[in-house]
């Protein structure tokens, strides 16, 4: 699975892991969503560091490909002129 699918999913299941454990211990309506997405969030921010470096590593390397394709198709239309 690409990191970043396999991070969104992670993130997925810890919010809906919250949801639950908020839904049990008696938390309803937007109450619930609100504690389950901050829950959440701080679990993700500490248990998931590992695999959101991994999908901040693969974006950035995607991103620095694409400027280097698109820098090279720029100077090859320079030098066509």
């Amino acid at each position: 699975m690409a990191p970043v699918a396999r991070y969104t999913v992670l993130r997925l299941l810890v919010f809906f892991g919250c949801l639950s454990v908020g839904w049990l211990v008696g938390l309803r309506g937007f109450l619930l969503l609100i504690v389950a997405a901050i829950a959440s969030t701080v679990i993700s921010f500490f248990a998931l560091n590992h695999f959101r470096q991994e999908t901040v590593d693969v974006v950035e390397s995607r991103v620095e490909r694409r400027r280097e394709r698109s820098k090279e198709l720029r100077e090859a239309e320079d030098n066509d002129e």
